[in-house]
């Protein structure tokens, strides 16, 4: 363990940091009610801080396996994430369901509602409280872990990570994988900036990152990030439906305006790397 103990009695202890609400038992136990979208958004986030934060402990202490805890709770975290995708592409279709026939309408629409039903099915199939003891008992590790880090290891943690973020923007290359590796690692070190947070805010100025780029990356990677879903499964479900001539036509053009729209937000994405915050 590291030492050093002591010198986290400061305003950036996480020791002071409160406790999350609500609870991530009581979170899961309200999105498995109804799957409301809403209550799935906010247990993937704090599924999500909750990953960020064992990243943070391990880079201080090598022996807590964050792979192997994050495992624990990585299906369900995927499932309702397949979930989540489902309702992007309802939302999506919603919004464009001018373009379509009245008949292709309903029959997508119900593929749709078929395919997130099934989803809902699996995540309920997967279930058992095992999940919610897992989650309480990996929180206590966590904050016991957290109370034996010293200063210098969130010196570190941050150090590191940030000059990847930094090597990251040098390096752009543009494709999904890359684009999705980049705002997993945004996010990260956002979540994570709470615990130290004018150490953070150090080592984020000595690479020539500011708070302000990180917001607007995170938001313009989000936009990126949906596009790639939804025209993945507009692919996937394109083989599904025998299209008339129009409806493939349709389907084209939203293809089309989808990859208009992510040009776009590379433009963007190029500005901010390269504005002066």
């Amino acid at each position: 363990m590291a030492s050093n103990t002591l010198k986290m009695k400061n305003e950036n202890s996480p020791l002071e940091v409160k406790q999350e609400k609500p609870k991530l038992e009581n979170l899961l136990k309200d999105t498995l009610k109804d799957f409301d979208k809403d209550c799935i958004h906010k247990f993937r986030l704090e599924i999500k801080k909750l990953k960020a934060v064992m990243q943070l402990v391990h880079t201080a202490h090598k022996s807590f396996d964050n792979k192997k805890k994050y495992g624990v709770i990585s299906p369900i975290y995927k499932d309702l994430g397949a979930i989540r995708e489902t309702q992007i592409q309802q939302e999506g279709f919603n919004e464009n369901s001018k373009n379509y026939k009245a008949a292709f309408r309903k029959r997508y629409k119900k593929l749709l509602d078929e395919e997130l039903l099934q989803r809902q099915d699996v995540v309920l199939g997967n279930f058992d409280e095992s999940i919610i003891k897992s989650l309480k008992k990996i929180k206590r590790q966590i904050k016991n872990a957290l109370k034996n880090m010293s200063s210098n290891d969130f010196k570190n943690y941050f150090k590191s990570r940030v000059s990847k973020l930094r090597k990251t923007f040098d390096s752009i290359d543009f494709s999904d994988k890359k684009m999705h590796s980049m705002r997993k690692l945004i996010k990260e070190i956002k979540f994570n900036i709470r615990y130290k947070h004018k150490l953070a805010e150090k080592w984020l100025s000595k690479y020539n990152i500011s708070s302000a780029i990180l917001e607007d990356l995170q938001k313009l990677l989000g936009q990126w990030q949906d596009n790639v879903v939804l025209k993945e499964k507009l692919v996937q479900q394109e083989s599904t439906l025998l299209l008339s001539k129009s409806e493939s036509k349709a389907l084209i053009q939203l293809k089309s305006n989808i990859e208009s729209e992510t040009a776009l937000i590379k433009d963007k994405i190029k500005k901010v790397l390269t504005v002066d915050y």
